[in-house]
């Protein structure tokens, strides 16, 4: 089964060959988000042409606080989610009923990203606890303990894990920004700077610097 439709806004602006081959083309794709104005209906979407055809790429469907994601895999199991998405999404809008039912909007590529992460994290970890669920189905209530007490141990080390990376992140970001900042307020030529001490200490923080910088790569 493809998992695309009929394309529902239909406003990707056809590619000029030549001006593209030179400027590049950033309308190949365009990102939209929908909210049906009676029902509890959100939609998130891309429509992107195929051999001169749009098509719309459904990405999100959440209706009556159920969460429906596409998910990337190959496995059944995403198979048969994508297809329900797929199947439900044909169900609830067309080109019409988005004009006449919904209330839309275009989204740029960083706002899309950001909304289609957050969301299709929040289906996996729904799909994961599901999981977890039929997995404690037929245990005792000591194996059960034991099975959360290890969950909760993993959930801690890859919470521990996400912050030691962003603090390293933040560190190397910093350190970037003090460089880029000496350079900017410092001579190109230090010995224009006529104090000794002052010009002996931003040669060796530059130095540093390059170090540091070489370490990081």
């Amino acid at each position: 089964m493809k998992y695309c439709t009929a394309p529902l806004v239909n406003e990707v602006k056809k590619k000029n060959k030549i001006k593209a081959f030179f400027l590049g083309d950033s309308r190949r794709a365009c990102y939209y988000e929908a909210r049906h104005k009676t029902q509890d209906i959100y939609l998130l979407w891309i429509e992107s042409p195929h051999f001169g055809k749009t098509l719309t790429y459904p990405c999100i469907l959440r209706k009556d606080g159920v969460l429906y994601a596409f998910e990337n895999g190959s496995m059944s199991i995403n198979k048969e989610n994508n297809e329900a998405l797929v199947t439900l999404w044909e169900q609830v809008v067309d080109e019409q009923r988005l004009k006449s039912d919904y209330t839309y909007v275009e989204l740029d590529k960083k706002d899309f990203n950001n909304a289609f992460k957050d969301q299709q994290k929040e289906h996996l970890d729904s799909e994961i606890a599901k999981m977890l669920e039929q997995e404690m189905e037929g245990m005792n209530e000591e194996e059960k303990a034991n099975f959360q007490a290890e969950l909760e141990e993993g959930r801690a080390r890859d919470k521990a894990a996400a912050e030691e990376r962003a603090r390293k992140a933040a560190e190397k970001e910093a350190k970037k920004n003090r460089r880029n900042k000496e350079e900017d307020t410092t001579p190109e030529n230090l010995e224009e700077i006529q104090d000794e001490t002052l010009r002996s200490a931003l040669q060796e923080a530059r130095e540093q610097a390059n170090k540091e910088k070489e370490q990081g790569k």
